[in-house]
């Protein structure tokens, strides 16, 4: 089944960060569950890289991010416009919280992604969803965290350059 793009309002880049089968097509991110053709997933959801000739064809040749990838959940990824920062949520262990927005950095786009460490936003309750602006300078996400005004609130930090 090829796979398609949808709407986003997150980051765009020019390498493609994917989760099969249900991807946006600017941040080039999304998620769903390890589908049973693919039993190279190291949890029940994973990230994967994904390439396409142009930004209307279909994205093919679907990798598997190993080196960000948990046995836990890693879904709703954004990369910034250089395509050298990733961040994405995971359950995993090690985090502050339920769910945490954890950050894997790249060298060049030609190379795999470090470990990802925490970023230093989350707390001990659910950080989700980051997403970054266009200028990379702002990151949006969800949190169910105190001082809302709901149960699950949109939070944003932007970016202080030294």
């Amino acid at each position: 089944m090829p796979l398609k793009q949808r709407e986003s309002g997150c980051a765009s880049a020019g390498q493609h960060i994917a989760v099969w089968p249900r991807l946006s097509p600017l941040s080039k991110a999304a998620h769903s569950p390890t589908p049973p053709s693919r039993p190279s997933g190291a949890g029940q959801f994973d990230l994967f890289q994904a390439s396409r000739p142009h930004r209307n064809s279909d994205f093919a040749n679907l990798v598997n991010l190993r080196s960000v990838n948990s046995r836990h959940d890693d879904r709703g990824a954004s990369l910034t416009p250089d395509g050298l920062t990733l961040l994405f949520e995971s359950d995993r262990s090690g985090g502050s919280g339920k769910t945490d927005i954890w950050v894997g950095t790249r060298a060049t786009r030609d190379v795999e992604f470090g470990p990802p460490h925490l970023v230093s936003i989350n707390t001990p309750e659910t950080e989700s969803g980051p997403c970054l602006s266009f200028d990379g300078q702002t990151l949006f996400f969800h949190s169910d965290r105190p001082g809302g005004l709901g149960k699950t609130d949109i939070w944003m930090i932007r970016r202080v350059l030294k």
